[in-house]
């Protein structure tokens, strides 16, 4: 495909995404698919030097973020369009940002839609190494059966649960039914717990408190003697019977209350009757604590930098 055919099929450039709501809404609600298709996570997870730019294909678009300090572009997961399309407007979209003075655009691709992008982009640009290589485990739902925990191979977790029972008494309620200070410290338990060399995106979590939750589907979080010490929460993915749980997170002041929490959320979620729960991409040392729950299955997704080949 020809850069000049390509420049032919300009996005409308959506620059007021907060005042868009309802059309990047509707895109989404047509042609959502993936678990980043949300439009509140867009939203929440903007960085404060950048701005969203949603770049418009007629009924189809690219959740994008743009830094002008750099003319760096951000795409937020694949396209919103029909799987046949998708590698039409990914161009396009790529097109578009170079055309307009783009330095470089940032993408996370699926493995095998990774290889059919890098196969079609143009010679103008190359990609450079992929920065992560993210792992997500998925659970199908009919064949999970963590609910009952019997079995050898729940045995860790067993543990895990009789452990934390143990430190106090265990409730779980709805985050939306918790005040928000008491989040908001929790929150800040969590990242002050976190490693130096962790990015640990606290302003992400602010934002998604002080929404009171908007845009998810179910939220969960454990308390110990009436202190909340945990937050999980999602939302069923456009146009799938599908579960994406997004968030996790907990003020480590028990050794296992990550185990119980995410073990929890996946209950729940079976009793609402999700086929598949896409448990997130994650890092090796991060699958690791994931697989104890003992997922069907995982994919890859790959992110990485488009530039111009006479960038260094």
């Amino acid at each position: 495909m020809s850069l000049v055919k390509l420049l032919s099929s300009k996005p409308d450039v959506v620059e007021d995404t907060a005042g868009s709501r309802k059309e990047i809404q509707k895109c989404i609600d047509r042609h959502g698919h993936l678990p980043e298709h949300n439009y509140f996570y867009y939203e929440y997870m903007k960085a404060d030097a950048t701005v969203n730019r949603f770049l418009k294909f007629g009924s189809e678009g690219v959740l994008a973020n743009f830094d002008p300090r750099v003319a760096a572009w951000e795409f937020i997961t694949e396209p919103l369009t029909e799987p046949q399309n998708k590698l039409r407007v990914m161009l396009e979209a790529i097109a578009f940002c170079f055309s307009s003075g783009a330095e470089k655009v940032k993408v996370e691709l699926s493995h095998d839609f990774k290889k059919k992008f890098l196969d079609s982009l143009p010679d103008y640009l190359r990609a450079c190494r992929d920065s992560h290589v993210l792992i997500w485990p998925v659970f199908r739902m009919a064949e999970w059966d963590g609910d009952e925990l019997s079995g050898n191979r729940w045995k860790k977790l067993r543990h895990s649960k009789n452990s934390l029972e143990r430190m106090g008494k265990i409730d779980v309620t709805p985050c939306t039914e918790i005040r928000q200070e008491k989040l908001k410290e929790l929150v800040a338990e969590w990242k002050r717990s976190r490693t130096p060399n962790d990015r640990a995106n606290a302003r992400y979590y602010l934002r998604l408190i002080d929404s009171n939750f908007a845009g998810m589907d179910s939220t969960r979080s454990v308390l110990v003697d009436g202190q909340p010490c945990s937050i999980t929460g999602g939302w069923k993915i456009p146009n799938t019977p599908d579960y994406y749980s997004e968030t996790g997170l907990h003020n480590y002041k028990y050794d296992t209350l990550g185990d119980y929490a995410n073990w929890d959320d996946l209950v729940a979620l079976k009793k609402r009757g999700f086929q598949k729960v896409d448990f997130g991409g994650s890092d090796k040392r991060l699958y690791a604590f994931k697989k104890k729950l003992n997922p069907s299955d995982s994919y890859k997704t790959h992110i990485f930098t488009i530039v111009r080949k006479h960038t260094i």
